[in-house]
C-alpha cells in the first residue's frame, strides 16, 4: 500500500518539475502553470485516497510503474 502511493507522489513530483520547466519557457508560462494545478488537484486527489485506504491509479501516468 505505502509503496503504491509513494510511486504515486513519485510521478506526480516528476510531471510537476517538468511542468514547472515548461512554465519558464516564454509564451507557455500559462499552459505549465495550468498543468501545476492539474498535478495539485491529482496530489489532493491521491491524497483523500491515501487516507480513506484505497489504491486508485493516476489517469494517464498511473500506470507508469518506478518502484516495484
Amino acid at each position: 500500500f505505502v509503496r503504491f502511493h509513494l510511486n504515486q507522489g513519485l510521478l506526480l513530483l516528476i510531471a510537476n518539475i517538468l511542468f514547472g520547466c515548461i512554465s519558464f519557457i516564454p509564451h507557455m508560462t500559462l499552459a505549465g502553470d495550468l498543468l501545476n494545478c492539474i498535478v495539485l488537484i491529482l496530489a489532493v486527489m491521491g491524497i483523500v485516497s491515501a487516507i480513506q485506504g484505497q489504491k486508485k491509479k493516476l489517469p494517464v501516468i498511473g500506470r507508469i510503474q518506478l518502484i516495484r
